[in-house]
């Protein structure tokens, strides 16, 4: 188990509320659930429009039976790929948002729960870096040539 929130000065507060849209959903860390149920969301959306496709308009008397297999597969592929949709948003995903609102996570796995720490940990340092180059950017462009 591990609980984690991030904590903010009054500085570093104005400065996130500055750049929020850049930051505030920045992804940190996503579960290999989310990853995968992510992807089998889109193959099955794939599947859902590749037999759409094959669904005439106006389907010839000897092609309705395939023309109502394939609206029925079409429909099938959507709701498994919405249903895993709904299963990936409701898996892990690590952002700034929910690190300054604070985190509890369970696993089984001790080398995900160290893995997400070390990357909350390796957040609050990019974090903090951005936060100084937002204190002492001047506006100014640097163009170097390589």
């Amino acid at each position: 188990m591990l609980d984690a929130r991030l904590d903010l000065n009054p500085e570093e507060q104005t400065l996130l509320n500055k750049y929020e849209t850049q930051l505030f959903d920045l992804v940190l860390y996503d579960s290999d659930a989310r990853v995968q149920h992510e992807h089998s969301a889109q193959e099955r959306y794939q599947a859902a429009a590749e037999s759409a496709e094959a669904v005439p308009l106006f389907p010839d008397i000897n092609d309705i039976p395939s023309a109502i297999g394939n609206f029925f597969s079409s429909l099938w592929n959507l709701g498994a790929g919405a249903t895993h949709d709904v299963i990936s948003t409701l898996s892990l995903q690590l952002t700034l948002r929910s690190l300054l609102a604070g985190l509890h996570v369970e696993s089984e796995s001790m080398h995900e729960i160290l893995y997400i720490a070390g990357k909350m940990k390796l957040a609050a340092e990019d974090l903090s870096e951005v936060f100084h180059l937002a204190l002492t950017f001047d506006g100014s462009e640097d163009l170097s040539e390589h």
